[in-house]
């Protein structure tokens, strides 16, 4: 029968609005999560964030880790101090001007974030291992295009390097 419209089909819109309403739980559940509250090995939600970030990097200035964290200078200072306090990160100066501190991360910081990316890396296996690869890999092309959406609109690429610098940013 032409014309008919079949029940068991969602629409694209639908199907849309299905899959934004469970990325909106699934990140809901994720910024529910109190930043100071002990999150995996003794760091904060906030800590563990902040290394991951600097570890991918390989190092970056406070300024850089705030846009990143998606917070203020101040409190990406913050977070970097207890990072070195605890002996994760270290600060050096910049070769281009020594006022700048870089943010970078010692053994122990590279240590203790793959011990936490394999933790959560875990989690995620046990939670997907029963799709097929398509639809993993529909997954993150799904999930990547929405990180890079977001972290666009913060100036920031999803693989956690800057699109332009403070001084880029003074020109536009």
């Amino acid at each position: 029968m032409s014309g008919t419209v079949r029940f068991d089909e969602p629409s694209r819109s639908s199907s849309l609005e299905a899959l934004s309403a469970r990325i909106s739980d699934l990140a809901r559940f994720y910024q529910l999560r109190s930043r100071d509250r002990v999150c995996r090995h003794g760091l904060t939600v906030s800590q563990c964030y902040a290394l991951e970030t600097i570890v991918a990097s390989g190092g970056l200035s406070v300024t850089e880790l705030g846009w990143q964290l998606g917070v203020d200078k101040s409190n990406a200072s913050r977070v970097a101090e207890t990072l070195v306090d605890q002996g994760l990160c270290r600060f050096e100066s910049t070769p281009e001007n020594a006022r700048i501190k870089r943010v970078v991360p010692r053994a122990a910081g590279l240590a203790k974030a793959g011990r936490i990316h394999a933790e959560i890396r875990e989690e995620h296996q046990h939670a997907l291992e029963s799709l097929p690869a398509a639809d993993l890999l529909a997954c993150e092309r799904v999930l990547l295009a929405l990180a890079e959406a977001r972290m666009a609109a913060r100036g920031v690429r999803a693989a956690g390097a800057k699109v332009r610098t403070q001084t880029s940013r003074r020109r536009a």
